[in-house]
């Protein structure tokens, strides 16, 4: 059976910007795990990550960007694809700012696919790996990565743990209010 490839769903190299679209490979740097830092706050990868210089320029203005964050040995989930609209000339810091592009933002944090990385740096263009992005899951959500593997195998970081705990308040918070408008209400009416 024939591989789907991601270009297949996205149709990158259809668009009259598709010599200028490049792929950033965000993976564990020593220090941060991303993946969790993506589950906590998607923006600090599609931003921070995806945008962060130290010597070597990834971008120009006018480049499209496409971030994928490591989930495993060759899985890659793709979190955003952003226009390239600004450059900051810093090193060691954040150097471009973008915007997201609208016709892919339903695929954002729900495409899983796999690819080989063989080379070292982080970011390539899309036009020399696309024939190598297959796609392997499209998920029916948002990826959260917190998928419950039973009450005798949980393993969770402090961190991973936290993460949870702030959804789960934040819901019973929504759910309280929405609780206490109806009580009012129907109390009044």
């Amino acid at each position: 059976m024939k591989e789907i490839l991601l270009e297949n769903l996205l149709h990158i190299l259809e668009r009259e910007f598709s010599t200028k679209v490049k792929v950033k490979f965000n993976q564990y740097n020593g220090q941060d795990n991303p993946m969790e830092l993506y589950k906590a706050n998607p923006d600090e990868i599609n931003n921070d990550w995806l945008f962060w210089r130290t010597d070597k320029r990834y971008f120009n203005v006018g480049d499209i960007a496409i971030c994928f964050l490591k989930l495993a040995n060759d899985k890659w989930l793709l979190t955003t694809i952003k226009k390239v609209t600004e450059e900051f000339n810093v090193k060691n810091a954040v150097n471009y700012a973008g915007q997201e592009l609208d016709e892919y933002k339903e695929f954002f944090g729900r495409i899983i696919v796999t690819y080989h990385k063989e080379h070292q740096t982080q970011c390539c263009y899309y036009n020399n790996i696309s024939d190598r992005l297959i796609l392997n899951q499209v998920l029916p959500t948002q990826f959260d990565g917190e998928d419950f593997p039973g009450y005798d195998k949980v393993r969770l970081t402090y961190f991973q743990l936290e993460t949870i705990i702030k959804r789960i308040t934040k819901m019973a918070k929504l759910y309280m209010q929405w609780a206490w408008r109806k009580y009012w209400f129907d109390r009044t009416y």
